[in-house]
């Protein structure tokens, strides 16, 4: 099993914000909301935003994590003192980025600790996810879309601020980190695959440690690895391990 890594992805972001009262709200939502796949053979992919040749210089330039509620005034009217009287609109997150021809094999995949709120995610013109809880961290495999070397990647992430979850402020946009994930090779742990399970003694003065493994192997064909457990002590030394072979 080769090493994996974990890239930061705050970097570097353009951003548009679409207010309430805009005469583009409907356009956006009629794009990027209620528009499917299954209704237009061709997706996103003649979408003007997702073109690598796109000119969003107009747009701002922020890094993430990132509140664009927070930012506006309060408005007149509003009755809503437990979200601040802030208006709630829609913000759309474009960032282009490359991906090596060295990683080409690998597994590959964006992760986001929280997008408030309804969140839609695309890449290359092909919608990868809906997402609708500003809460939950999300995690999405690119490899299958990702383009690699001088081949420009863009990704879009429009997000209705005008939905929430609870009575207090929540803010809205890209409001935690944002990481790119990569397998070191084929043959990979699945995210969240190691689980370790100590079982102390009556008289607290041992353990059983249980380790529980899940390891995808993407090679398309039967390999063997081993996979070998240590057990290390605050002070950095060897207090146990084990080996096995599968």
């Amino acid at each position: 099993l080769y090493g994996q890594e974990r890239l930061s992805m705050n970097k570097g972001w353009s951003f548009k914000y679409i207010a309430q009262d805009s005469k583009e709200t409907e356009s956006v939502f009629n794009q990027y909301f209620y528009k499917n796949a299954q209704m237009n053979p061709i997706g996103w992919s003649q979408d003007e935003l997702m073109q690598p040749s796109y000119d969003d210089s107009m747009w701002r330039t922020i890094n993430v994590p990132h509140d664009f509620v927070i930012e506006s005034v309060p408005l007149e009217g509003m009755t809503d003192a437990n979200r601040g009287f802030f208006e709630r609109g829609i913000g759309i997150y474009r960032k282009i980025f490359d991906i090596p021809a060295s990683d080409k094999g690998k597994r590959i995949w964006i992760r986001f600790e929280g997008v408030t709120r309804d969140a839609q995610v695309f890449l290359n013109g092909f919608k990868l996810l809906e997402h609708k809880s500003g809460y939950a961290p999300f995690r999405i495999d690119i490899s299958d879309v990702v383009r690699y070397g001088h081949q420009k990647n863009v990704l879009l992430v429009v997000c209705d601020s005008r939905q929430w979850e609870g009575w207090w402020y929540e803010g809205g946009g890209i409001y935690r980190p944002v990481y790119m994930e990569k397998s070191g090779g084929s043959l990979y742990f699945e995210p969240n695959g190691i689980a370790v399970n100590p079982i102390l003694s009556s008289d607290f003065t041992s353990a059983n440690v249980e380790v529980h493994y899940t390891v995808q192997n993407r090679a398309r064909r039967s390999r063997t690895f081993e996979l070998v457990t240590k057990i290390i002590d605050k002070e950095g030394a060897e207090v146990n391990s084990s080996s096995s072979t599968f």
